[in-house]
């Protein structure tokens, strides 16, 4: 009969291994449980209520009086990382469309940073984005009455020059009806109608 000898360090292995195995397999089964982080909320969602795909808006320049329309062209929900196992995920609803001869994006990514979901605008052409969030405000524009106005900005001078007829430096959100109004750097402003 032969004795086999187990080390005080093979023992200490063998254990470190399997608190391992068993931290792993827990882990990996409570994401498979819980991958509520894959799911945009009701309250994400709304934020995004006032746009469909096809929708359009007439807006019309108050210095001018040139008319322009906004265009939504795709409202999409986006699954990122969401498969198999469900940690490090990250969800987002967009809105994409056409208005003053240049495209933009309204977004809301669910869990970036981890737990927050503010949407922002965003103008393709430029590396800036316009945050929706903060505190509402009630504002008039063309004797229509607004309660739920977020009010966002950027700095102008990250507009690229040939860019500034078409994005706009300041812009009026309101949650239940989209984009109110821009301001463009030239002082006009672009409302809705």
């Amino acid at each position: 009969m032969k004795k086999t000898t187990i080390t005080l360090t093979t023992l200490g292995l063998l254990a470190i291994l399997s608190c391992g195995l068993v931290g792993y397999l827990s882990c990996r089964q409570e994401q498979v449980n819980n991958c509520s982080n894959c799911q945009i909320t009701s309250q994400e969602e709304s934020q995004l209520s006032a746009y469909a795909t096809g929708d359009k808006a007439v807006f019309k320049n108050d210095t001018t009086g040139a008319i322009d329309t906004l265009g939504i062209s795709s409202k999409s929900e986006t699954l990122s990382f969401c498969s198999y196992p469900c940690n490090n995920t990250e969800i987002s609803l967009s809105v994409r469309g056409n208005f003053l001869n240049n495209s933009f994006t309204i977004f809301i990514s669910h869990n970036s940073p981890p737990g927050s979901a503010i949407p922002y605008i965003g103008f393709s052409g430029i590396d800036v984005t316009f945050p929706l969030g903060g505190t509402m405000q009630s504002m008039t524009i063309n004797s229509i009455s607004y309660n739920d106005v977020f009010t966002t900005s950027i700095d102008s001078t990250k507009i690229p020059s040939d860019e500034r007829n078409y994005i706009p430096w300041k812009i009026n959100y309101s949650k239940s009806i989209g984009i109110i109004r821009c301001y463009m750097v030239n002082g006009q402003t672009w409302s809705k109608q």
